[in-house]
């Protein structure tokens, strides 16, 4: 029926008037066997009462009445009609019964239901999509959010809906909030990313990565399209990965690099700013005597107790760093000397009343710190670390547990500095081989028959420059710095070396003396170290004698 088909209906609901083409489609019957007989004799009991309905609606309202609904044709297919029931009236404008006009609608109909489940895939996929989606309008207010997007926010869609977007992020977010949408409305196509604070309806906090893009609705309107990410997850683990890769395991204070960067900072604001800053080093007392008794698990849980013990010692904003084994910096951001001092003498107190209890014994221990001044008159971080190096040194060589502020013209701190020098050139001409070996006779006082000599084997130190050094110069820093026992490791070994190349020529001097320090020979390490060379070089023993200075 692509075309409308009349019939009549007297009062009585009986055909009065049908088209053939009617009769034949809808009904297979010829038109004479249908007409005078009722719609519910012809539809059936369930179809008529919806046609009665349309019926009863357009003689009661005196209106044409429209009633739409599937119906089985003869055949077996299913169409979908749309009736519309006018009034009929006589010559005295009463009402004699109703013209229905029919229209086969079913492709119309599947046409609208296929349309109608695409846009229900379509918002269903925009809406159950796992990521939130935004529309703003010039105004930055929220013109549509899928319910994905709602419900990850712990809102209803008209909540949002309506409301500033700024009213979803942190105000502290704003102004790059503001910067990365106003770059979109004006550049139109342009896609823009940003990583944001959002917050969850119970106040929690959500992590975005989102991407925008300016588009128009279908008024030509400007709408800023925004797809949002949660990456809460993500950032949690970016800022662990970044905090580990510059904190201190142990202790969870930063490490030597990221202080370093904290240091040049401090350094940048001293030109810019004018300020003042102060670095403390400190060095733990006795903490290598805890370590070789009770373990160096032992020694850890030591750190960590007197890393918590620290915290509360400083100010608020001062940074603490572990710079080495049981080496500690804090940085004090504008600090006079003085205010540092005092600060320092604390921590100094804390430490020395702490005493640590480890298999039933109670360890005291110290604390040597060591305190230089930021300001104008420091050039870098190198200068800083040795200028603060150098005074917590000398701190310990004063009598340790105490405190020592750098100064140029401070007696012990220019001996600890000169110290320092002396260190690194001793590990240089370790490395580079600088040292050599010189022989001095030894003279019996009372002359005996035997031509055989006798040397005391003397070690120097040989500049670039064929300058000759005495140990008295670099033997005393070597001793304070932990760095006599290599010197004679280098000592021993090269004197064995020359014993041997020597061969049967040995048998020409008598003996030879070697000059150890006290410190090595408390060293049981070193003692087989030379026990090693003896053996290896089969020198025999009497050609060998000791000395300790």
């Amino acid at each position: 029926m692509n075309k409308p088909c009349n019939i009549t209906l007297g009062l009585c609901q009986q055909l009065t008037i049908l088209s053939p083409l009617l009769a034949e489609v809808t009904f297979s019957k010829p038109r004479p066997e249908i007409i005078g007989h009722s719609l519910e004799e012809l539809h059936g009991s369930e179809t008529f009462q919806l046609l009665k309905r349309g019926i009863d609606e357009a003689i009661s309202q005196c209106k044409t009445s429209i009633i739409e609904l599937w119906e089985r044709y003869p055949d077996g297919t299913e169409h979908f009609i749309q009736a519309k029931y006018h009034p009929s009236y006589d010559s005295e404008k009463n009402i004699t019964g109703v013209s229905p006009v029919a229209r086969d609608l079913s492709e119309l109909k599947q046409t609208q239901d296929a349309l109608a489940n695409s846009q229900q895939r379509l918002q269903s996929l925009y809406d159950d999509t796992p990521s939130m989606f935004f529309t703003l309008g010039e105004d930055r207010t929220v013109q549509s959010v899928n319910a994905y997007g709602a419900r990850e926010l712990g809102y209803q869609i008209n909540e949002l809906v309506g409301n500033p977007i700024h009213d979803l992020f942190y105000p502290d977010d704003h102004h790059q909030l503001n910067f990365a949408i106003n770059n979109c409305f004006a550049d139109f196509g342009s896609v823009q990313h940003w990583e944001l604070r959002k917050k969850h309806k119970n106040g929690a906090t959500i992590w975005v990565k989102e991407t925008a893009r300016l588009v128009q609705d279908q008024a030509q309107n400007d709408q800023l399209f925004i797809v949002s990410e949660d990456i809460s997850e993500r950032h949690k683990l970016s800022q662990k990965l970044s905090f580990q890769a510059s904190h201190d395991a142990l202790t969870d204070f930063i490490h030597h690099h990221e202080f370093g960067r904290l240091i040049q900072q401090l350094l940048d604001s001293v030109i810019e700013e004018k300020a003042e800053h102060v670095m403390c080093y400190l060095d733990l007392d006795q903490f290598k005597i805890i370590n070789d008794s009770c373990r160096h698990l032992t020694g850890d849980t030591l750190l960590k107790i007197l890393s918590s013990l620290l915290h509360p010692k400083i100010r608020k904003g001062d940074t603490l760093a572990r710079l080495g084994g049981d080496e500690f910096g804090i940085l004090m951001a504008h600090c006079s000397v003085g205010n540092a001092k005092t600060i320092a003498e604390s921590i100094r107190q804390l430490i020395q009343d702490f005493n640590f209890i480890c298999q039933d014994k109670t360890y005291a221990i110290g604390a040597s710190i060591g305190l230089v001044a930021i300001d104008k008159g420091t050039d870098s971080i190198a200068t800083i670390m040795g200028a603060v190096g150098t005074a917590c040194y000398a701190a310990k060589d004063v009598g340790r547990n105490r405190i020592v502020i750098y100064s140029e013209t401070d007696r012990e701190v220019n001996q600890r500095r000169g110290d320092m020098r002396w260190v690194r050139r001793i590990q240089e001409a370790l490395e580079l081989n600088k040292f050599c070996l010189y022989g001095q006779k030894i003279v019996n006082v009372n002359p005996s028959n035997t031509n055989k000599q006798s040397y005391e084997l003397l070690i120097r130190l040989r500049e670039d420059d064929g300058e000759i050094i005495s140990p008295n110069a670099f033997l005393p820093a070597a001793e304070r710095y932990n760095l006599a026992k290599k010197i004679d490791q280098w000592v021993v070994q090269n004197i064995f070396a020359w014993l041997v190349s020597l061969g049967s020529g040995i048998d020409d001097f008598k003996y030879c003396t070697i000059n150890l320090s006290g410190n090595s020979i408390d060293d049981t390490s070193f003692l087989s170290f030379v026990i090693f060379q003896v053996e290896q070089s089969e020198i025999p023993g009497h050609k060998i004698y000791f000395e300790i200075k």
